[in-house]
């Protein structure tokens, strides 16, 4: 299984985000029943990869999910001082998600994401000089780029 470290600069270095990508995922269902459930076991953040973005409630996992986003946040706390490993991790995960774990490259991400829905949610629709961009690759970069000029703005 392909679980990626990421480095984010700006938190403590005692804080680990994990990532891994999974396709065709069978159990969605059931992945999101332990959300409901808050089992505590399911402390990631499932995301639909069509829809990487925004808020959970319109993007985290639902029973239809097939292509699904991983997140995992790990640090110490007075509660659990060792926090779990990437090793565990990935075993709970190969355990518990029923998909194929692929890595998590721009061209994969690329090839799932739901272009359209993006721009409705994004509200990107109907923007003429956008829709005039002939050159795919060109308006796609157009895109990633007002995405997440939107999703800067909303965390200020």
């Amino acid at each position: 299984m392909s679980l990626e470290s990421v480095v984010l600069e700006h938190v403590p270095p005692s804080y680990k985000v994990y990532l891994a990508l999974f396709r065709n995922v069978q159990n969605a269902g059931f992945l999101h029943q332990q959300l409901l459930a808050r089992n505590a076991d399911f402390e990631y953040a499932f995301i639909d990869a069509s829809m990487i973005a925004d808020a959970y409630r319109r993007f985290g996992v639902s029973p239809s999910t097939s292509d699904l986003f991983v997140v995992k946040i790990t640090f110490p706390n007075e509660s659990n001082p060792v926090p779990a490993s990437s090793e565990s991790i990935s075993q709970h995960l190969r355990d518990n998600v029923q998909g194929d774990a692929v890595p998590a490259t721009d061209e994969i991400i690329e090839g799932i994401t739901d272009v359209r829905t993006v721009r409705k949610n994004y509200k990107l629709n109907g923007l003429a000089w956008l829709d005039g961009v002939k050159d795919e690759v060109v308006k796609r970069k157009e895109i990633e780029r007002l995405v997440l000029g939107g999703m800067a703005l909303r965390g200020v």
